[in-house]
């Protein structure tokens, strides 16, 4: 979906509501976990993009949404205030210290994952993004029906952090962590 570079996030997020797709019965909740800085890792149509930008406009201040894709998606919501986006592979070094540059000094607060569907490249986000998150913070991590390496990921990195985790229905599963640093 090609959006107006002034359209307001919300008319987007209401057109993915009543659109099917496979994100539309969480979007609520992304858009109500935006808070601070969220970074979303994977991109595509934008869709969970709108649900963040929407909670992000409620908030207002310097509330913002970066979007890290390996596909040019940076004309979805090009000018909008509270929107970067990065392109390179979310596991590639070079993308974390641009965001690192873009942000420095800023924890993460949601982190959406939403990129390829292996173990080994959620494993490898979790790894990487997490120390990059404030303690209180939240991890949503989709397609975790979908994709059997990504539930995999998850439990693997909730077991080793301690972190609370829980799956929800239906869109292919969203798995939702709580983040606290105190690793076991």
């Amino acid at each position: 979906m090609s959006v107006l570079p002034m359209a307001s996030a919300q008319m987007v997020y209401d057109h993915w509501l009543r659109t099917p797709n496979d994100m539309r019965w969480h979007l609520p909740l992304l858009r109500a976990c935006a808070s601070g800085l969220s970074v979303e890792l994977g991109c595509s149509q934008g869709i969970s993009t709108a649900a963040l930008l929407a909670g992000a406009e409620e908030i207002g201040g310097d509330a913002m949404v970066v979007s890290v894709s390996t596909e040019d998606v940076g004309h979805l919501f090009r000018g909008h205030p509270h929107w970067s986006f990065l392109l390179g592979d979310s596991t590639d070094q070079h993308t974390v210290a641009a965001f690192q540059e873009a942000f420095p000094g800023r924890l993460i607060d949601t982190l959406v994952l939403d990129s390829r569907h292996t173990y080994a490249h959620v494993s490898a986000e979790l790894t990487i993004w997490s120390p990059l998150m404030r303690s209180g913070g939240v991890v949503l991590v989709h397609d975790t029906v979908y994709a059997p390496g990504v539930r995999r990921a998850v439990e693997a990195h909730a077991a080793r952090t301690g972190w609370p985790t829980m799956y929800l229905l239906p869109d292919n599963g969203l798995a939702f962590m709580v983040v606290h640093h105190a690793y076991r």
